[in-house]
């Protein structure tokens, strides 16, 4: 895949033996959930399974949460996260608030 991008939101296989990733959409955050507390569940809901990257956006002029983020991991995490979500939309609670989890669909793609 030289000089090719990787589109948004696909999954990637990592160097070495390092297991396949996924980004998904983590929606409906409340303002007081940061990057770190996604960690923080997502890393003890689907141990051992690591979080690779992780980023709740924020309004560039307000510098509010935008009630939203992402997370990559594992792709057997992403799997099991959204599969919970489909059995139960109240399985996800952060702060108190329940969260809405979908795969990330990379930018000019419309989700299926």
């Amino acid at each position: 895949m030289s000089g090719r991008k990787r589109p948004r939101g696909a999954a990637t296989s990592g160097p070495g033996d390092q297991p396949p990733t996924a980004k998904f959409f983590v929606g409906g955050l409340a303002q007081s959930v940061d990057s770190a507390k996604l960690v923080q569940y997502f890393e003890g809901r689907y141990a051992p399974h690591r979080v690779e990257a992780c980023e709740v956006v924020y309004d560039r002029h307000t510098r509010r949460s935008r009630g939203f983020g992402f997370v990559t991991m594992d792709l057997r995490a992403v799997a099991a996260a959204v599969d919970d979500q489909a059995r139960d939309p109240q399985t996800h609670r952060l702060d108190g608030k329940a969260v809405q989890i979908k795969p990330a669909t990379p930018v000019g793609v419309s989700p299926p």
